[in-house]
This record gives structure tokens, sequence and C-alpha cells, in this order.
């Protein structure tokens, strides 16, 4: 487990190749110490690991040995500490490029990649900017396992569990707001149609209920209008009758 002293973790170099999961890139990691010192390297190793056909590992070419380095690695910090350091010397540009981002977003770079002790010790990163060397997106144009491995051995790496946490609190505070305000929106929305409706509604009854009574109003106009005539019919009638009893 890492040590905590002001924020300052601590890890011996084995148990920091230990957190490379990409096995090609770890090749790529112990490939310069290898081509190197391969005999040097390969006396470091516990004897765990063996290649059939060899009795000694380092005759072997070192395609066949790299796998073999690369798992034990994670087992001897003396023999990690070595690959580490060969591939610190060796990646100057990418040293150069992560160091100067660094000091950019405000943190001082070590010298070198080790203590006294032989471990590296490392602080954490803002949230934003771990997120960023995860992502890929921290040094554009260069591979992100790179980056992050220089970036640790150079004292920076991964972000502080309760700061990332509390910025994770704010983004969901944030994004509930957000769901708040849309909800909110869309009852406004939805009152303003439902009024509208109503209002609409109402005022189609309004006009069906005058359409009505114009219509009850027209059908008595014309009854009585009907009754007139029959009345104005019977009275010519009458006057018709009466004439004619007077000429008799």
């Amino acid at each position: 487990m890492a040590e905590h002293a002001d924020d300052v973790q601590a890890q011996p170099a084995n148990a920091v190749f230990a957190l490379m999961d990409d096995r090609q890139f770890r090749f790529s990691v112990v490939r310069p110490a290898l081509e190197e010192d391969k005999v040097g390297l390969c006396r470091l190793t516990t004897g765990k690991h063996q290649l059939r056909g060899f009795r000694n590992i380092f005759r072997a070419p070192v395609s066949l040995l790299l796998p073999v380095i690369a798992d034990e690695a994670n087992l001897s910090a003396e023999l990690a500490e070595r690959i580490l350091a060969k591939w610190f010397d060796v990646q100057s540009e990418l040293r150069e490029v992560v160091g100067a981002k660094l000091r950019e977003l405000g943190y001082e770079p070590h010298e070198e990649p080790f203590d006294d002790e032989g471990a590296v010790r490392w602080k954490s990163l803002k949230p934003e900017h771990a997120e960023q060397q995860f992502d890929g997106t921290f040094v554009e144009g260069k591979d992100n396992n790179g980056v992050m491995l220089m970036s640790l051995l150079l004292g920076w790496f991964g972000a502080d569990e309760q700061e990332q946490e509390e910025e994770q609190e704010k983004e969901q505070e944030k994004e509930q707001e957000k769901k708040a305000a849309a909800s909110s929106k869309v009852k406004t929305a939805t009152k303003s149609a439902a009024k509208k409706g109503s209002a609409a509604k109402k005022t189609a009854t309004k006009k069906a209920a005058a359409k009505k009574t114009a219509t009850k109003k027209a059908a008595t106009k014309k009854t009585a209008t009907k009754k007139a005539a029959a009345k104005k019919s019977a009275v010519k009638k009458s006057a018709s009758k009466k004439s004619g009893k007077d000429s008799g």
C-alpha cells in the first residue's frame, strides 16, 4: 500500500511497474534496458520464470526474454528500478514535453524518478488534469500510457480520491439542477398548453351555444312567420266568404 505523508505517495519500483496494464507497453519499457544489459537484468530475476531450452535465460534472444523480464519486474524492486531508470533516461523528448506540461499547469516536476531508497514518490493531480491523462488528452500526439508513466516518474499522477469525489458530487448537483430546470420548463409548457386548450374548448363551446341559440331563434322566427301567413290567409278566406254572402 502507498504511504501517505502530506499527500505524497511512495511505492517501490516493482509496485509502480505492476500498474502498467498494457502488456505491449510493458515490453516497450523493458526493451531499452534489456538490449543494453541483458546479462545484468537476468541476474536480478527471481528465477521463478524459466525459458524452455535455455539453462541460463540470458542466452535467450531479447524477443523471448521480454515477457519473462516484464513479469519478473513485478517481483523484483531492483530489476524494476533498473528498467524504469533506463526508460526514463532514453525518453528525453517525452520527459521534456510532459515536464513542460506539468509546469504549465502549476506542478513542479522532479529531476530524478527515484528517492534515496529507490522508491517513486508522487503527489495527486487535480481531478480534471488526471482525467486528461486517462483520456489521452493531457499531451496531444503522445501515447497516454507513456505520458502517465512519465508524469508519475516526474512526481505527479492520479487524483486525490476525496477531491475527486467532491468534483463528482458537484457534477451530479449540476446535472440534477439541469434536469430540474428542464422538468420545470416541461411543466410550464404543459400548463400553458392545457390553458390554451381549455380556453379554446370554452371558445368552441360558446360558439356552439351561440349557433344553437341562433338556430332556435331562426326556427322560432320561421314558425311565427308561418303562423302569421296562415292567419292572414284565414282572414282573406273569411273576407271572401263574407263578400259572397253579401252579393247573394
